[in-house]
């Protein structure tokens, strides 16, 4: 296996490093430097992407071609690639959306669409991220590490029949597709009428808090919280919202109301996140994002310590983007990490 850094042309060195250990060529593992931009590749049948800022810290990845398949293939569908269990050996989730390519064969696909899947170690069931395809290879962005294989659907095989799974239209190929398409499947997230998700829409403080009801279920039965603005919390939220405030998650505003219809800003998210899991704050803690002082002084606390965890992570250039609208996709992320976390 090679680690392959990725930089502009003429843009000096980079921090990769070649620590492959081909073996019998079904597995290798290599080291890319913290912050680093990298390809880690095992031969030609699978590469993993990782842009810079994925994570800040010194990774070794791992790509192992898995022998063992004994109760891990699915019936139903039919494998067109070997499984390949990738593994790294820092904790969390990724900041960035990292890229896995895998080779297939597509004498094994026939006239079905190949399809990149993972393996979730909890349900113990493959989840379907999609993917697209150039020739005989598929990729698909991802955020986290596991089991991944290409499967075709086989037609021939007869199965039990199930009732019809719902999926989103508009999640092909976005990062948070395995978190939402999980989300759905053990209810805690609604679509549209016109079955998409709308991942990247912003989301509402009180949607916010029901949804964090739906994943963790939180605890008591607290009256109707008493905001001068509790008439326009909406019936459908009014008992999450107060086990949310009778818990301490969050709070209300100096006016006394809460604004339920404002959006939640990523700061926001973070702090409740802290609460919820009675995270330890740390305030020597630092964080190495470029806009670490755009951090409001009540959130910093929450927020080293949320990232400190693996539950948040930063964005795109390297920003941690603290005052910018959460979205629908980060808001269930953030959710499904801290399920998780507690389970």
């Amino acid at each position: 296996m090679t680690v392959v850094p990725l930089h502009n042309p003429g843009g000096g060195g980079s921090g990769g490093t070649n620590n492959g250990d081909n073996g019998n060529g079904n597995n290798g593992k290599g080291t890319i430097a913290a912050g680093d931009s990298a390809i880690v590749k095992l031969s030609d049948r699978v590469s993993v992407k990782v842009p810079k800022g994925a994570t800040n810290q010194q990774m070794t990845v791992t790509i192992t071609q898995v022998e063992d398949l004994a109760g891990l293939l699915p019936s139903g569908l039919r494998t067109a690639s070997p499984v390949y269990e990738i593994l790294k050996n820092v904790p969390g989730n990724f900041a960035k959306p990292v890229t896995i390519s895998i080779t297939f064969d597509p004498s094994k696909i026939g006239s079905e669409k190949p399809s990149i899947y993972y393996y979730d170690e909890n349900l113990k069931k493959w989840i379907e991220l999609g993917g697209t395809v150039q020739g005989s290879t598929i990729s698909v962005e991802v955020d986290h590490f596991t089991k991944f294989a290409v499967f075709a659907l086989d037609n021939s095989v007869v199965t039990e029949p199930e009732p019809e799974k719902v999926s989103f239209t508009d999640l092909q190929g976005h990062w948070a597709k395995g978190q939402i398409t999980k989300a759905l499947e053990l209810g805690f997230v609604q679509g549209y009428s016109d079955r998409t998700y709308r991942p990247n829409n912003n989301v509402t403080r009180v949607e916010f808090v029901a949804m964090l009801d739906r994943v963790l279920k939180l605890e008591g039965d607290a009256p109707r919280v008493a905001f001068a603005d509790s008439g326009q919390i909406p019936a459908w939220a009014a008992s999450s919202v107060a086990k949310a405030v009778e818990a301490g998650l969050i709070q209300g505003y100096g006016d006394h109301t809460f604004r339920p219809d404002q959006q939640i800003s990523r700061a926001e998210m973070a702090v409740i996140a802290a609460r919820v899991m009675k995270l330890q704050i740390d305030e020597e803690a630092v964080l190495t994002f470029i806009d670490v002082l755009d951090i409001p002084v009540w959130a910093q606390g929450g927020m080293k310590a949320a990232v400190s965890e693996g539950l948040f992570q930063g964005k795109e250039g390297n920003r941690l983007a603290p005052n910018d609208k959460a979205t629908r996709a980060e808001a269930i992320v953030l959710l499904m990490r801290m399920l998780e976390k507690k389970q």
